[in-house]
């Protein structure tokens, strides 16, 4: 009897606290464009509109990760001028990885960034399994928000 209640609950569990994942990131998401200067144009945050259009917003390779081997590379093309800040987090909420980097002026095709994630924490442990959501977030030159894009990371040992 316990081991069905284990089987049914554990699963459900785990979608429940993807879902809160999922609402904490469009909390901050929201809470950014409502805040942005009424120099931006709110719709091109939420459009990706920063984003050439030929090829995915932000993409992770391999998803899932499969061996502790493996790098997940996450990869971003963008046209903007300014920063680009990485942040991975667990179930509940938490930063386990941040990456910024500094972007130059574009060339014709415009930036492709590419962040390797060895799965490991900030204290350089290897994650769990589970799903982790990475974020992308774009600011311009004077440290306003552009464009966030997400993607959830699959890690299955």
């Amino acid at each position: 009897m316990i081991s069905q209640f284990k089987v049914k609950v554990i699963p459900a569990l785990f979608v429940i606290l993807f879902f809160v994942v999922q609402l904490m990131a469009e909390k901050e998401v929201n809470a950014d464009i409502a805040e942005a200067p009424p120099s931006i144009d709110t719709a091109s945050l939420s459009s990706g509109a920063a984003i050439n259009q030929d090829e995915p917003d932000f993409i992770a390779l391999p998803n899932p990760v499969r061996n502790r081997n493996e790098k997940v590379v996450l990869m971003c093309r963008t046209r903007c001028v300014g920063t680009a800040l990485l942040n991975i987090y667990d179930a509940v909420g938490s930063v386990v990885f941040q990456k910024t980097i500094a972007l130059q002026q574009p060339d014709a095709v415009g930036h492709k960034m590419c962040i390797s994630w060895d799965c490991r924490n900030r204290k350089g442990r290897f994650v769990g399994n589970g799903t982790y959501l990475g974020v992308i977030s774009l600011f311009d030159t004077e440290n306003r928000p552009i464009a966030r894009h997400k993607i959830n990371i699959g890690v299955a040992y």
